[in-house]
């Protein structure tokens, strides 16, 4: 996950809802929570070949199954004045039926949200965005710690810790990936 900054508006700004959101410039990397925005900054190079290193294989794999698609850093509403992006996201063939993907963020929260660690998130920051995941109906949520090599899988009530294979038979039946593959490349 990029470290996110809290952009500073003097007091007498008012916070900015989801349709003033709609409207900022395409390319920015911006979250909102509860109508402050939040900039995210880009990933490490270390970063984003983990991100990918998960995100590729496993489009591939949802690609050829036709399940859905993976998004990479796609801006999702989980609530009226809640706006996440994760670092990769699944959605599932059926929400992409509906999806209106011209918007500036999916009205929805993904199936899968996955988020990687970098050093500057706090462990708070990290239960937070989990929670607003699973309670907005992400079915569960991979957070990805580079520095102990783990990914940690959260669903509703449950959580496990992977060290050496991901795998997601729920979703993903037949799908694995190499965490010595992610990690060590």
């Amino acid at each position: 996950m990029s470290t996110a900054t809290t952009i500073k508006t003097p007091t007498n700004i008012r916070k900015i809802t989801f349709e003033e959101y709609e409207r900022l410039p395409g390319d920015s990397r911006l979250e909102l929570y509860r109508g402050e925005l939040i900039e995210m900054t880009p990933g490490t190079p270390k970063h984003n070949v983990i991100r990918d290193d998960i995100a590729i294989p496993l489009q591939e794999f949802v690609k050829k199954k036709a399940l859905g698609r993976i998004y990479i850093e796609t801006a999702f509403r989980l609530f009226p004045d809640i706006v996440l992006i994760p670092d990769a996201a699944f959605v599932t063939a059926e929400q992409l039926k509906t999806a209106d993907q011209d918007r500036a963020a999916f009205m929805f929260a993904p199936t899968r949200a996955i988020e990687i660690v970098s050093p500057a998130n706090s462990a708070l920051e990290m239960i937070k965005k989990r929670e607003l995941y699973l309670s907005a109906g992400s079915l569960a949520v991979w957070i990805v710690y580079p520095a102990s090599q783990t990914v940690k899988i959260y669903q509703q009530g449950s959580e496990r810790i992977e060290t050496t294979t991901v795998t997601d038979q729920d979703l993903f039946p037949g799908f694995s990936l190499s965490l010595a593959e992610v990690f060590n490349a």
